[in-house]
């Protein structure tokens, strides 16, 4: 199942992948780390 996740991410637009990090932001389930990218 985690392979298949990380496949779909990686063949993503950036804009989507950032669309869906922000809404897990949102949750309190991701942080922004700075540089576009975030921790979990």
């Amino acid at each position: 199942m985690t392979a298949e996740l990380a496949a779909q991410f990686a063949s993503a637009k950036p804009a989507d992948v950032t669309e869906i990090l922000k809404t897990l932001e949102t949750f309190g389930r991701a942080q922004e780390a700075g540089g576009g990218k975030f921790r979990t």
